[in-house]
């Protein structure tokens, strides 16, 4: 993602970072997951994990998740391996893929948040690939989430959007990302202005979902069917002014992808939510009024 609007969600720093906690995984990476809620959280509240855009560092969350720290509710982010906190960052020789996060990073934070916080719902929010992996991990673990919250959560399939030069721009970046770590062994997401570093397989999956169409792991099986096997809440937030990293139509391909989904879908202005601008990330910097609709949302369709 763009390092500018990273930049923007993650500075200034002078605030509550959370507690540190460090998560291990079956291929001993040790993965950094910050908790934001308060001492005694509110009983009746679930446990709501927040996973990140890809390149993005977890502290770009962390307004968002002071805020609803706040109102009452567990929460947690996490740093997917090989970004912010959880180090090495990927170079030549530091790989992974797709299914090092999708079988390990994310049920290492599930298992955290059901340890510590026992016997609560659990809400997962994933901000842009965050949200799509946070929905096939749901689709492969029926009766583990109560709900999902898809913030600008794309399908990055190239034909997604109906315009032509959007679709040429997303074969452009996709074969150019793909051919520039297959060389070079990683992605150096400074280069092309998209954040982070990336890992060569990361970027290669990536860009196969974009070229295809289809979801599959880094061992490309499938995981179309896990996105349709989701049949609990889902909440799904794309913006007006988010027209190149998640417009519209994007957003409404990758929830079409869950059929027996309780949907509830808003594209929202920025005046709609009380904020001069939204877009991609920007929203993270302060939009109490949007938390406060989740906030509500979650309310209404986890209720007793």
């Amino acid at each position: 993602m763009p390092p500018s609007e990273i930049a923007a969600a993650v500075s200034p720093p002078a605030e509550d970072e959370g507690r540190l906690i460090w998560l291990d995984t079956p291929s001993g990476w040790k993965l950094a997951l910050r908790d934001f809620s308060a001492v005694a959280p509110d009983p009746g509240k679930p446990v709501i994990l927040v996973f990140a855009a890809m390149g993005a560092p977890a502290r770009a969350y962390r307004r968002l998740c002071r805020w609803f720290a706040n109102a009452g509710y567990p929460i947690a982010t996490l740093d997917l391996r090989g970004t912010g906190e959880s180090l090495p960052i990927p170079r030549r020789g530091i790989d992974f893929g797709i299914s090092q996060h999708l079988y390990e990073d994310w049920p290492a934070a599930v298992a955290w948040a059901r340890q510590t916080y026992p016997e609560r719902k659990l809400v997962l929010m994933g901000h842009s690939i965050g949200g799509q992996l946070s929905g096939i991990y749901t689709g492969q673990n029926p009766g583990m989430v109560s709900a999902l919250v898809l913030l600008t959560t794309t399908s990055v399939w190239f034909r997604s959007t109906p315009f032509l030069m959007r679709q040429l721009r997303g074969l452009y970046m996709f074969t150019v990302f793909s051919l520039w770590a297959r060389r070079h062994g990683w992605l150096d997401g400074a280069v092309f202005n998209w954040g982070l570093p990336l890992a060569r397989q990361v970027v290669l999956d990536w860009a196969r979902w974009g070229f295809t169409g289809r979801y599959s792991d880094s061992e490309k099986r499938n995981l179309d069917g896990a996105i349709a096997a989701v049949e609990l809440p889902v909440l799904a937030v794309s913006f007006t002014d988010d027209v190149r990293l998640a417009p519209k139509e994007a957003c409404d391909d990758y929830v079409r992808r869950m059929p027996r989904a309780k949907l509830t879908r808003w594209h929202l202005s920025p005046d709609d939510i009380g904020v001069r601008e939204a877009s991609h990330f920007t929203h993270l910097r302060g939009a109490e009024e949007f938390w406060r609709r989740i906030d509500l949302w979650l309310k209404d369709v986890l209720k007793p």
